[in-house]
């Protein structure tokens, strides 16, 4: 751990969405961004690195606290709820995400994925371009914590195929990572989080999405700015990770914010979150 005492590092783009938790925060950083060591007690005990908003500032920062030798990050935050499927004050966990608005110009003006144009990436998304955004067989460290996946929701992947992502009834595979933090086991997942995909984008859509990439129909979708750059770079570090975040409105062209109710449901989901993993009960819900 490289003398750092926290293993978990709680990953957001502002420190206003996370105001709903105790935290203690470094009032020497400049406008509050960068790395809140021990920021979260109550036998919580996490560091907290605020980002600033957009993927370019949550990859750049994330990859300079990588060092610290975290075990777990988490990313956490508001998201906007693409379509009525996922009420506001909903927690989600994401399992895959995507740059939505990253591709080249096709002679038809469509976007082309940069991986199915021919260009090299730093970390190799799935076939449909999503990264993992949270690591399945990390959420049995802690089982007694964890509820077993239902079998009409939720399959084993044994063993991990490459390339896999959710399907239509929520199925979550794993894809093997440089990590050897975690070995590959089978499902489970946090109790009450609604499962979903998430897409990451350069500014809210409003519901307008002619400029994305075609967006997946396989799964519930949720939109933030910083979602699939946490992806990739905690791919690219084989860190274990977690992507928690709450509906605060739904993509809309006159969206309707409920910034109260998503920063306490926030909060308590990021308790629950490190609770568990800590092999500490969970909150329960309610």
């Amino acid at each position: 751990m490289n003398g750092h005492c926290n293993q978990i590092l709680l990953v957001a783009a502002t420190q206003s969405e996370l105001e709903g938790l105790p935290a203690r925060w470094d009032s020497d950083l400049p406008n509050g961004i960068g790395l809140h060591r021990g920021a979260l007690g109550v036998g919580l005990a996490a560091d907290v690195l605020i980002t600033g908003v957009g993927a370019a500032s949550c990859a750049a920062l994330l990859a300079l606290a990588s060092h610290q030798g975290y075990e777990l990050l988490v990313n956490v935050g508001f998201a906007g709820a693409i379509g009525q499927g996922i009420p506001v004050g909903e927690l989600v966990l994401i399992t895959h995400d995507r740059f939505a608005d990253y591709g080249i110009p096709s002679v038809d003006s469509r976007l082309v994925p940069i991986h199915k144009a021919g260009f090299q990436q730093a970390a190799a998304p799935n076939a449909d371009g999503a990264y993992v955004a949270t690591s399945p067989e990390l959420l049995l460290r802690n089982s007694n914590c964890l509820e077993p996946c239902r079998t009409d929701c939720y399959v084993e992947s044994s063993p991990p195929r490459e390339n896999s992502q959710p399907d239509v009834t929520g199925q979550l595979d794993s894809v093997p990572e440089k990590t050897t933090h975690h070995a590959a086991s089978p499902q489970v997942a946090l109790r009450g989080f609604t499962m979903c995909q998430g897409i990451t984008v350069s500014h809210p859509t409003q519901g307008d999405y002619s400029w994305c990439l075609p967006l997946p129909t396989d799964a519930p979708l949720v939109e933030s700015m910083e979602g699939a750059a946490f992806a990739l770079v905690a791919s690219l570090l084989g860190i274990p990770r977690i992507s928690l975040r709450v509906v605060s409105n739904y993509a809309t062209p006159n969206p309707e914010w409920n910034v109260p109710l998503a920063k306490r449901e926030l909060a308590v989901g990021v308790q629950r979150v490190i609770s568990a993993y800590m092999g500490k009960a969970p909150l329960k819900e309610g």
